[in-house]
């Protein structure tokens, strides 16, 4: 951005969720990639499917397979740590 002439506004952010111990860490990590999945991923590729731009829908489909894997990870990290 910087490079086009343009400033990040960086006043606007989520609130973030800093753990104190590992299981808290995993625990904000996994709902992260539960918001992404549903608030942004899914919208971005109905939003591709709606205007027909499929090599975007692919890119797309791409990083959902990618954050569906990251997820069984931290479930499976959850059993290992034990906090189920």
């Amino acid at each position: 951005m910087l490079f086009l002439g343009a400033t990040p506004d960086l006043s606007i952010q989520e609130d973030l969720s800093i753990g104190c111990d590992v299981e808290s860490c995993i625990e904000n990590d996994l709902k992260l990639e539960y918001k992404v999945v549903s608030d942004l991923i899914k919208a971005a590729i109905k939003l591709c499917e709606q205007e027909q731009d499929f090599v975007t829908r692919t890119m797309l489909t791409s990083q959902l397979e990618d954050t569906e894997q990251n997820k069984s990870i931290h479930l499976l990290l959850r059993k290992t740590i034990r906090l189920d």
